[in-house]
């Protein structure tokens, strides 16, 4: 069964927000313009897929749109325990007594 064209847009775009490509706080492209680069890769692509994909990638957290001015990379943000050491020093601790 053939992978729908939106789950490869999304892939696509996400790698790129992820190798930094695409930097956070940067607007995405206009749907126009990601509709006729994926066109060109793939054929005929809707406006719809692009949406489809955009709309993944905001559920994911990787985009914003912002109401008049587009929509904008986000990227990822990390994780609470990653950002406090001590506090995920404090986790591990915890994890090991509950083991």
């Amino acid at each position: 069964m053939a992978v729908p064209t939106y789950l490869l847009i999304a892939a696509d775009l996400r790698s790129k927000i992820e190798a930094g490509g695409l930097r956070p706080g940067t607007p995405l492209p206009p749907e126009q313009n990601l509709q006729d680069e994926y066109e060109k890769l793939s054929g005929t692509v809707s406006k719809n897929t692009v949406r489809d994909a955009i709309e993944m990638l905001v559920r994911e957290g990787l985009l914003e749109k912002r109401r008049g001015q587009g929509t904008f990379i986000v990227g990822r943000l990390d994780s609470f325990v990653t950002c406090c050491p001590e506090i995920s020093s404090e986790v591990k601790a915890q994890r090991t007594c509950l083991r």
